[in-house]
């Protein structure tokens, strides 16, 4: 048995099992983790590697249901959703005010906002997006702190964008306490142009947080009705989302109450485990 995990290295183990007999090949299966991203050429050398990986795999598990629906057109023989499950929440180490002190202020912590994103600095994140949305929200005057969490290539752009801007995002850098951001935060909002099943998700709906993410790849089917959901790379949009939740409690409280039933009904280690025996074995 031969598990390759992403594109690249499905590929390669692919070309390597054509030179075998059928007695002596290890039986190959593929989880896909994301769709082809980038321009022209990186666009055209991944279609011809999906195409290798759908001639040669004997199982193709994609993180979401548009990357099954990719392979089982290409003519995969065998394809089903992998299951990502997200790490179970750390305790927090810091007390709330604490918490909201450094993102707000001193002085700041009961009236301000705290919108968090958890994301790595790059561009599948749509964090151009975020910065236009807190731009509206803080024309709108919506007092908030827009706190993002994470590092990545994009560091120096989005930094001067922000400058020039003059939204009030804050780039957090890479944390180690994100169980303390989530319970210091209003709502959080993943901006994403695509994701898999992303885990930033997964662990708000484990805080009992109201969420507002992008409808791309397999949010919606993390989230099902326990995210307010809105297009990507619209941030008018976005930031009407976020209104309607910061300001009624009720919408507010509706969707923490369903982020929390939603979490008791993710994927657990277990769940894997059964899920690729199946594939394994068959």
């Amino acid at each position: 048995m031969l598990h390759a995990h992403g594109l690249r290295a499905a590929a390669l183990a692919g070309i390597a099992h054509l030179g075998l007999s059928k007695s002596s090949r290890a039986r190959l299966v593929v989880t896909l983790h994301n769709l082809p991203v980038g321009g022209q050429k990186v666009q055209a050398i991944s279609q011809v590697l999906e195409r290798v990986v759908s001639w040669t795999a004997d199982a193709v598990l994609g993180v979401s249901m548009d990357i099954v629906e990719r392979m089982k057109a290409l003519g995969a023989k065998t394809q089903g959703r992998a299951l990502v499950p997200a790490p179970q929440l750390t305790p927090t180490s810091r007390s709330l005010t604490d918490v909201r002190a450094e993102l707000l202020g001193q002085g700041n912590t009961e009236g301000g906002i705290v919108i968090l994103t958890i994301a790595r600095l790059a561009p599948q994140k749509g964090l151009d997006t975020v910065i236009e949305a807190s731009q509206r929200l803080k024309t709108d005057h919506i007092d908030h702190v827009w706190a993002v969490a994470g590092d990545g290539p994009l560091l120096e752009s989005l930094q001067q964008k922000i400058a020039t801007t003059g939204a009030p995002v804050r780039l957090l850098g890479r944390r180690t306490d994100i169980s303390d951001l989530l319970a210091a935060a209003d709502v959080v909002v993943n901006a994403a142009v695509w994701e898999g099943q992303p885990v930033a998700v997964q662990e708000a709906l484990r805080a009992g947080k109201a969420i507002v993410a992008t409808m791309v790849g397999g949010t919606e089917e993390v989230t099902e009705n326990a995210a307010l959901l809105v297009p990507a790379q619209r941030p008018e949009i976005m930031a009407n989302a976020i209104k309607d939740i910061v300001t009624d409690d009720q919408v507010r409280e509706l969707f923490e109450t369903r982020a929390l039933e939603r979490a008791e009904q993710l994927p657990k280690p277990e769940d894997v485990e059964r899920s690729l025996l199946r594939v394994y074995v068959n």
